[in-house]
């Protein structure tokens, strides 16, 4: 399973269905998401509803969006969500490819409906995880037991990937399944930053290449051991990910660093693996994962004025 944030970024359908609760996956949570839905409704047509949501003076239609949520078009998420991270990890691009068979499952945290599955129909809005909504609360802990059971029993014992930040995490600890966390940093000869918008990006390519990675090779891994062939497969995977910069330079994952597997209370475990990424052409990229005969995924880093090569299929 790959588990990812939602994205702030969005393009509002135009048109669709209405939103559908009891069509969205794991329906079990169709009463929590209900109870959210509706106290975002109140909070949107309330005079404190900007500073609650964080909305300032160019977003204030975010509000009148929450506010019509009954009632606007809804779109599948993959499409809805149009974030950095999502317009590397291209979901609806591998669902009209019909990238499946072993594929790893994508899984979509949202502040307002829990997870999603990128096919949910779901329409415009906007509720961070981070926020404290009157009723529910603060919807990390509000969320935290209804997603414990809700995605329990089909993730227990299985390998999550889990590109998430802070607040997501937070929401689902899942320390009954066998997480391997990913974070990035970029290398600047020697010097090591961590960059938000960044790391977004690269995460969404790593979901690009594994979403496509439908062969056998992660087929029926589970456990520590279904960790550990998850890293070697994105070690495998590394050499053909490739990104260009606002100015057109390509950067490289130069090195992938895995920290030892710590056991959980729960039967879990916890694993973090760092992305290594460094321009083309640095005293650090010279030293390069090895060239792999996996193909090349080269994508274009969202500001890029430049043109993006997706890889032949």
């Amino acid at each position: 399973m790959i588990w990812l944030p939602p994205s702030e970024g969005k393009t509002p359908p135009t048109h669709g269905p209405v939103l559908d609760l009891a069509g969205l996956a794991l329906p079990q949570l169709t009463a929590a998401r209900r109870e959210v839905a509706e106290a975002l409704i109140r909070v949107s047509a309330s005079p404190q509803g900007a500073g609650i949501l964080g909305v300032g003076p160019r977003s204030r239609d975010d509000l009148v969006t929450n506010v019509h949520l009954w009632d606007s078009p809804s779109a599948p998420a993959a499409q809805l969500y149009t974030g950095v991270l999502f317009e590397a990890a291209d979901l609806a691009g591998g669902a009209a490819r019909g990238d499946v068979g072993h594929a790893p499952e994508p899984w979509i945290f949202s502040g307002l409906f829990g997870v999603l599955r990128p096919g949910d129909l779901v329409p415009d809005h906007r509720l961070p995880m981070g926020t404290r909504l009157p009723g529910p609360g603060g919807l990390a802990a509000y969320w935290r037991p209804h997603l414990e059971a809700a995605l329990r029993p089909v993730a227990e014992n299985r390998v999550v990937v889990d590109l998430r930040s802070g607040p997501y995490r937070s929401a689902c600890p899942a320390p009954w399944a066998h997480t391997l966390r990913v974070d990035v940093v970029r290398d600047n000869d020697g010097r090591r930053t961590v960059v938000s918008h960044h790391a977004k990006h690269w995460r969404g390519l790593l979901c690009a290449q594994l979403s496509q990675d439908t062969g056998d090779v992660l087929a029926g891994s589970s456990g520590t051991d279904g960790v550990q062939a998850c890293v070697q497969r994105i070690r495998d995977l590394a050499p053909a990910m490739v990104t260009l910069d606002a100015r057109g330079q390509s950067h490289h994952v130069t090195g992938i660093e895995a920290s030892a597997t710590r056991t959980t209370s729960q039967g879990g475990s916890l694993t973090t693996l760092t992305l290594v990424t460094a321009q083309a052409g640095s005293a650090t990229q010279a030293a390069t994962l090895p060239s792999s005969t996996h193909r090349e995924t080269r994508r274009t880093h969202p500001s890029a004025p430049v043109r993006t090569r997706r890889s032949a299929r």
